[in-house]
Formats: C-alpha cells, sequence, structure tokens
C-alpha cells in the first residue's frame, strides 16, 4: 500500500448535484468535478479492446458521469454505446502524472444521451462491488452489539477540512467494517483513509485504505455507504483504548476480542473485576 500523499493535488470538487435525473436515480450523491480541472477517464470496450478518452463530469463510491471531449463530438454518437454494455474504466482524480491514484474497475453503462452541444453523457455504474466484499474475509471480526454505539470521524478522501461519522459494524485488529451516511461522502477501493473512534482514550488517528465499498439498503431505503477499511496503522494507545471500551460497553470476554486479535494481555483490573 502506497503512502498517502499529503501533497495530492485533489482540489476537483465544486458542489453536489443531480445530473440526468430523468434517466437516473440515485440514492447518493454525485460530487462535480470542476470542469477546468481536465480530468480524463479511459474507457475501454471489453469485447474488441477498443478505448476511448472522456473527461470525468461527476462521481460516487459506485459510479461515475463522464462526457465525451470537444474533439470527439463529429466522430462519436449515442449508437456507438448500449445500455448495459460493460466497460473498462481507469482514471486518477488528479491532473498529476501519478500512477499511486489511479483508479480501475469495470462498470456497467446506465444510460447514454447526447447533449445539445454534441457531447455525448454516459452514466456508469460499478459492477465489481459485490465481488470485492465476497473476496474480503471477516470470519474473526468481532460484531458490535445494537445496544453499543461505536462511532468515529473519518477524514473526506476528496474533500479539503472535512469530516464525516461512521458507524462501526464489525471489526478486528486487522480490518473494520463501517457505515457512513453522509451524501457528499464517496470512497474507492484502495483508497487510502484517515479516521478515529470516539473511545475513552486512545483517539489517536488510524491509518488504512478501502477493502470494498457498497450502497447501504436498510428497510428497503436506500442512502448511504458500507464499506471495510484494512488497517495498516493503528497506535497501541488506540488498540488498548479500544479493548477497554469494547469490554466495559458489550460485556464481551477476553476471548472474544483475542479472536478478533486483540491483545488482552494488558487490561488486568477489568479482567480481574470480572
Amino acid at each position: 500500500m502506497p503512502p498517502i500523499d499529503s501533497n495530492l493535488d485533489l482540489r476537483t470538487i465544486k458542489s453536489v448535484k443531480q445530473i440526468a435525473p430523468s434517466a437516473e436515480q440515485r440514492t447518493l450523491g454525485r460530487l462535480d468535478v470542476r470542469i477546468g480541472e481536465g480530468i480524463s477517464v479511459a474507457l475501454t470496450r471489453l469485447s474488441t479492446g477498443q478505448s476511448y478518452e472522456f473527461r470525468v463530469m461527476d462521481f460516487s463510491s459506485i459510479g461515475i458521469g463522464v462526457e465525451s471531449l470537444p474533439e470527439d463530438s463529429r466522430e462519436l454518437s449515442p449508437e456507438d454505446f448500449h445500455d448495459g454494455e460493460t466497460l473498462h474504466v481507469n482514471f486518477r482524480l488528479s491532473n498529476r502524472n501519478d500512477s499511486d491514484h489511479r483508479y480501475e474497475f469495470p462498470c456497467r453503462v446506465q444510460y447514454v444521451l447526447l447533449q445539445v452541444n454534441g457531447r455525448i453523457r454516459m452514466g456508469l455504474e460499478r459492477i465489481d462491488v459485490e465481488e470485492l466484499r465476497n473476496r474480503f474475509s471477516d470470519g474473526r471480526m468481532f460484531t458490535i452489539p445494537d445496544t453499543v454505539l461505536l462511532r468515529g470521524l473519518i477524514d473526506h478522501p476528496f474533500l479539503y477540512d472535512q469530516t464525516s461519522i461512521i458507524e462501526v459494524r464489525r471489526i478486528s485488529r486487522k480490518s473494520i467494517i463501517v457505515v457512513n451516511r453522509d451524501r457528499h461522502f464517496a470512497v474507492f477501493p484502495s483508497v487510502p483513509v484517515i479516521f478515529s473512534l470516539n473511545i475513552f482514550s486512545g483517539r489517536e488517528p488510524i491509518n488504512g485504505h478501502v477493502s470494498w465499498v457498497r450502497p447501504l439498503n436498510e428497510n428497503g431505503q436506500g442512502g448511504g455507504l458500507e464499506f471495510a477499511i484494512e488497517i495498516d496503522f493503528m497506535s497501541d494507545a488506540t488498540d488498548q483504548g479500544l479493548v477497554r471500551y469494547l469490554m466495559r460497553l458489550t460485556r464481551s470476554q477476553p476471548l472474544d476480542l483475542r479472536k478478533a486479535g486483540f491483545d488482552t494481555r494488558k487490561i488486568k483490573n477489568i479482567i480481574s473485576y470480572r
């Protein structure tokens, strides 16, 4: 996992808006990319290997909106792409030549529109969501009971100086599954993240990277994300603070936490009390 680049220029965000609402119903907000930033995306047709260069207009964790380049308006037509077609997406959310922050995933064409300026607008939806989730091993994770609310703050990967609330669902020493209900929040698999948890002590930031992300659909109501974070660094103070927090509030046994990879040997006062 490459280190987090503090100098990464991702000042590409302007606002959140709905694009082509008549063609696509969304439960997640899209982050709008500034046209002047020149963020391009390579779309490859899997059947022929033919590639096209489009411009990134907006994105969310599960999709991306693209537009054809002005110079290609005469050569491309909406008939060149079809609803349901699979395209391989390759792009970076920075105009710097930095391969460490490139994102690749397969997408399905959701709609194709011809705009009044002659350019083609397409909405693409990621189709690797469940595949990545199924690869993730969560057999040794500790499940947070419904009676315990473990929350934290996570930095927006693509917005400056903004944080968002996460709710922890399952956790181990090496990974964590969280829920986020912020419509302005977006993450991709492999993106580096920084977050902290509202435990009694040891609130130092935790570094990690996203393993998978999918839209949240609870009780038939959409909105929000569920995603997994692989933990790259957690301080000993945060580790022990989290163990104390879980043992005090969840009535869990030390063995349950050890199965999830936590070290309970230093929590003698709580163990002796029980």
